[in-house]
């Protein structure tokens, strides 16, 4: 071989080896740029994540600071004047504090004398007896209801001195049936 051709040949592999390595730089140039591009992208996102955090944080502080934890509710006290025309009504009607079966037990007396009244009324045959019949009959009714008010206002005495709402409500259920009217 001449010296001539192995010169070329030399040539010929440097040429193509001068154009291996190239490729291979710019490969490796390329995935640089995308490590550092990933990098910035990773770093901008745990700062965002960061900020994002802070902020809940700092608004969860304001939440619980305005707040106010719930403290139990004060007893139901009436005023001076309510109590006063409470306490004056219940005079009136007689109410002093007597048991739900008191009063469930007058409740039905005094409505079996408004059926009795108002059957005398339907058989009175003459105009007095009539007119003393209707007489009795509202004076039956007007005793059902008062013993009605007895009873409601017996519970709202209860509820109020401690009894409980639920415990009014209950009494105030039991006497509806008889009530109804």
């Amino acid at each position: 071989m001449s010296p001539l051709l192995a010169l070329a040949g030399a040539a010929g592999t440097l040429s193509s080896m001068s154009k291996r390595p190239t490729g291979w730089i710019v490969t490796c140039g390329v995935l640089a740029v995308a490590v550092v591009g990933l990098a910035v992208w990773a770093f901008s996102a745990q700062s965002d994540a960061d900020d994002a955090q802070a902020a809940l944080d700092a608004s969860e502080r304001a939440a619980s600071a305005a707040t106010p934890s719930p403290e139990p509710e004060p007893a139901a006290t009436a005023d001076a004047e309510t109590q006063q025309q409470f306490d004056a009504l219940a005079a009136e009607l007689g109410a002093a504090g007597e048991s739900l079966e008191d009063i469930e037990q007058e409740l039905e007396q005094a409505s079996a004398k408004v059926d009795e009244a108002e059957q005398a009324r339907d058989d009175a045959g003459g105009a007095i007896d009539a007119a003393r019949a209707e007489a009795e009959a509202f004076k039956a009714r007007f005793e059902l209801t008062q013993t009605c008010l007895r009873g409601t206002l017996d519970a709202v005495g209860q509820a109020f001195e401690g009894g409980g709402l639920e415990a009014a409500v209950q009494e105030l259920e039991q006497l509806s049936g008889s009530c109804a009217e």
